[in-house]
């Protein structure tokens, strides 16, 4: 993923994060997850690709390429879905 999908991506860790913001001057005060909201998300996603991939590959896009996403799609959807990553909304307030 980090070399195909996002490259340079970064998942930093909730300690590492607050570990930041707190060097930064800054204090989670809220912390709102929906990793698994987002997991339906990368579901639904995933079933649109698979519903227009005539048309993905009358745009050109080769084998390899709908491997790579169909993989993508479907690692994050379950990787959210369980719990092993998560999507964060941070509150922040200055110290």
């Amino acid at each position: 993923i980090q070399q195909y999908i996002f490259p340079g991506g970064c998942l930093p860790s909730p300690h590492h994060f607050k570990e930041q913001a707190q060097m930064a001057g800054l204090v989670v005060v809220d912390a709102h997850h929906f990793g698994k909201d987002y997991a339906e998300t990368l579901r639904r996603w995933r079933d649109q690709f698979w519903a227009e991939l005539e048309s993905i590959r009358s745009q050109g896009f080769d084998t390899p390429f709908i491997r790579t996403w169909s993989f993508y799609l479907s690692y994050c959807e379950a990787a959210f879905e369980e719990g092993n990553i998560d999507v964060v909304q941070y509150t922040l307030r200055k110290i």
